[in-house]
């Protein structure tokens, strides 16, 4: 059946033209044998009760005001829930999604029910669903997840009063006074489960109800919230446990909001206490959140734990912990942008998962030899350049420090565990790592066998140990990381190995190279000085175009670069204007007499 070609149907009482319809007066059932879209249409067929829907139709827009008197749909269409009074679209899936489409009109004295047992359950109102309904009597909207910013327009929902500075449906806030000053949610009795609105223009919004912004369909925050619970909870440290998701919601949305605080008879009734922003349990043992713009926080002595995302988000600068804190919850300190000062006290044993993952402003820390542990993520992504470790700490959870710009760190010999991951599969990493104590199968966990994952990664880690170094790559040739770690291993065992060479064993060519470089220059390798003349040709050309020019002029000062190669790179410094690259080549063509040339620099 085409589109745009007229159809008469039911004794020619209806007719279809395109994607509208006509009804002839007296009409009670109509059976929609097309789909339907006209919600801009002026037509009205007050006579029509049930709507008949076949099986090949999907989809049906239309107005309330178009069968204003409808009390039942019956549907053949998978797409549309049967027997029911409303037009509901569903998905007609097992993990079912039901639209409410129209509503049709409702008198006043009517209810209107958003979910029955074994045939719907609303999950979203569409746009003018409720348009032109006088009733207000909703139940069952608790189902809702999505609510239309014009779900309830023209509709005797809307046309109520603000009252205190809010409109509502049952439990969904459909539209918000933009002028008032603070907004008192009324979800003392109930959760709000749907807010259609934005806070546009709103600082202070009061609410009642720890689950009503936790809900995901809430859109926006307001500036300042303010949450006022006066009743205990029904469970014990329900409160407590239930501030900090909400708190984690909020400040995912931290764009939105700047405040969020408690009455003082919230704090009572909830056995909490708020002092400067922060709020504790009533003995001050618990520290449980704190409000997003501390600065400058100094922990109170006796405060032992410092729960999971208390200071998530916060403009925190700085922060005091007591010897008194013996627990740091997860994420407690997340994405704290802001914070440059940590002073750790010395009765925390364990640092957790993702502490101060994300405080990229926090480049330096001391951790306390009473800390044995630093689990996964603890400072990833943070600032960190230099963290002191001291005797006492036993592990190091992999990728603990993984994403911070820590390029030398010593590991105390109370090291039991150590997982390299944070080593070898960094960007940057730690490019020198010290030993107090020789830690067995140490090249396992600083190299990775295989191609770099990141597509570039040529770096290798220094590593030395009571008088001994050693370069080891990063990303080793899978086939002899295992002979490359039983040499090493060795190396350290043996007083009397003065030195090895791991260039061989790096997975990438210019890892090779920069490790030949380095090993020829700090030990005087002939293995490691035959490659690079068989390489340096071609070398030469990449250490000059190249970032690196330490590294270029280290190579030159090892004198074993051809005169013809030596003419080459000199081309190339004037190419590629390294200056200082130029007067050291030159400085080598001058000693074999090769070149006669004035250089002003």
């Amino acid at each position: 059946m085409k589109n745009n070609e007229v159809v008469t149907s039911q004794g020619g009482l209806v007719t279809f033209y395109g994607n509208e319809i006509d009804v002839k007066p007296g009409v009670k059932t109509v059976k929609i044998i097309k789909n339907l879209m006209m919600y801009d249409t002026n037509k009205c067929f007050p006579d029509v009760v049930e709507l008949n829907i076949v099986k090949n139709v999907n989809t049906i827009e239309i107005p309330n005001s178009l069968f204003p008197n409808v009390k039942n749909v019956i549907s053949k269409s998978p797409y549309f829930v049967s027997n029911v009074p409303y037009l509901i679209h569903s998905n007609g899936t097992f993990f079912r999604h039901d639209i409410l489409l129209n509503t049709f009109f409702h008198k006043a004295d009517e209810v209107i029910h958003l979910a029955e047992p074994k045939k719907f359950c609303i999950a979203e109102i569409a746009d003018y669903a409720f348009a032109e309904c006088e009733s207000m009597h909703l139940e069952g909207e608790g189902s809702v997840m999505k609510c239309g910013k014009l779900g309830f327009a023209k509709s005797a929902f809307e046309k109520q009063p603000f009252i205190n500075g809010v409109k509502t449906a049952g439990s969904i806030i459909i539209e918000i006074d933009n002028s008032a000053s603070v907004i008192d949610l009324p979800d003392k009795e109930h959760v709000m489960t749907t807010i259609t609105t934005e806070f546009t223009g709103n600082e202070h919004v009061i609410t009642h109800n720890i689950d009503t912004f936790l809900m995901h369909n809430v859109e926006s925050l307001p500036k300042w919230i303010t949450l006022d619970i006066k009743e205990k909870p029904v469970k014990q440290n329900s409160f407590m446990y239930g501030i900090e998701p909400i708190i984690h919601r909020i400040r995912d949305n931290g764009n939105h909001i700047s405040i969020f605080d408690i009455t003082p008879e919230t704090a009572k009734a909830n056995n909490v206490i708020c002092e400067n922003g922060i709020v504790y349990s009533e003995d001050r043992k618990i520290l449980i959140f704190s409000q997003i713009q501390q600065k400058d926080v100094v922990i109170p002595d006796g405060v032992e734990k410092i729960c999971s995302r208390a200071f998530k988000g916060c403009l925190l600068e700085s922060v005091v912990i007591p010897d008194s804190v013996k627990i740091i919850g997860n994420e407690a300190f997340y994405a704290c942008e802001n914070l440059k000062n940590v002073v750790l006290g010395k009765g925390l044993e364990t640092i957790r998962e993702c502490t101060f993952m994300w405080c990229k402003n926090l480049t330096k820390i001391t951790i306390p030899g009473q800390v044995k542990r630093i689990e996964n993520d603890a400072f990833f992504g943070s600032g960190l350049v230099s963290i002191s470790l001291n005797e006492g700490i036993e592990e190091m959870g992999d990728t603990s420090i993984c994403g911070a710009d820590v390029q030398e760190l010593t590991l105390p010999s109370t090291i039991t565990y150590f997982d390299g991951l944070m080593l070898s599969r960094d960007v940057i990493g730690v490019l020198r790592l010290t030993l107090k104590k020789y830690i067995i199968n140490i090249a396992k966990a600083i190299t990775s066998p295989g191609e770099p994952w990141n597509g570039s990664c040529d770096n290798w880690v220094e590593v030395i140990c009571e008088g001994k170094k050693v370069y080891i790559p990063k990303y080793s040739d899978p086939t002899f990381a295992d002979k490359m770690n039983d040499s090493i291993n060795m190396f350290f065992q043996k007083n009397e190995m003065r030195y090895i060479t791991c260039f061989e064993y790096a997975y990438t060519k210019e890892c090779k190279e920069n490790m030949a470089i380095l090993e020829y220059a700090e030990f005087g390798d002939e293995r490691a000085k035959e490659y690079l003349k068989k390489q340096a040709s071609k070398l030469v050309e990449r250490l000059i175009s190249g970032e690196d020019e330490e590294l270029a002029v280290k190579f030159f000062k090892l004198h074993i670069a051809s005169k013809y190669t030596l003419k080459k790179a000199l081309r190339l410094a004037d190419e590629y204007k390294k200056t200082t690259l130029k007067s050291y080549i030159l400085e080598e063509l001058e000693e074999s007499n090769t070149v006669k040339q004035n250089f002003y620099i």
